[in-house]
């Protein structure tokens, strides 16, 4: 009966150390993964713009350092702006030299911009950069409550996505700051 409980007491102890074991080389090898720091997608919107029209994109915070990837049917100019250039452009018309803006981009129909950015310019402001003067050869129409609102040029079909630079795996191993 000693015998058993001695043979028992054995198998327990080696079960116990094989688990002890496989727990601290699972830790080890969990802790022993780097850190995978890379572009986080915050977002992607579609959406069309007629021609001299723009759309805007606000954020609260906006990280230090971005990345705006834009596809575009026809050209757009898009950059940050602050609220002050945002509302005079909203109410006035404001030439914006987007160029000259944070992850700001002359008329272009793609462009995958890295930039910083200055945490006062939280809107991102995206214009369409064909003036409606300049006729097409196609000419589509909407009815607009009721009436008919005809544009000489196709709408501009944009996708822009927003990506900030952050830990995307194993960001637990991240050193303690």
């Amino acid at each position: 009966m000693e015998e058993n409980q001695n043979r028992i007491l054995l198998l327990v102890t080696v079960a116990a150390i094989i688990i002890g074991g496989i727990t601290l080389w699972v830790q080890y090898k969990v802790k022993s993964r780097k850190p995978v720091i890379g572009w986080h997608n915050l977002g992607t919107e579609t959406f069309d713009l007629k021609p001299s029209a723009y759309k805007t994109f606000t954020y609260r915070e906006l990280p230090a350092k971005v990345r705006v990837e834009v596809q575009a049917s026809a050209p757009v100019a898009f950059g940050f702006v602050t609220p002050d250039t945002y509302g005079h452009f909203t109410s006035t018309v404001l030439q914006v030299d987007f160029a000259n803006q944070p992850c700001g981009s002359a008329p272009v129909t793609s462009a995958d911009l890295n930039c910083a950015t200055d945490s006062s310019k939280r809107y991102l402001l995206v214009t369409d950069s064909r003036e409606d003067s300049v006729p097409e050869a196609k000419t589509h129409s909407k009815k607009v409550a009721g009436q008919t609102e005809t544009s000489t040029q196709p709408e501009n079909h944009v996708t822009l996505s927003m990506y900030d630079w952050r830990c995307i795996q194993f960001c637990e191993n991240l050193p303690k700051s």
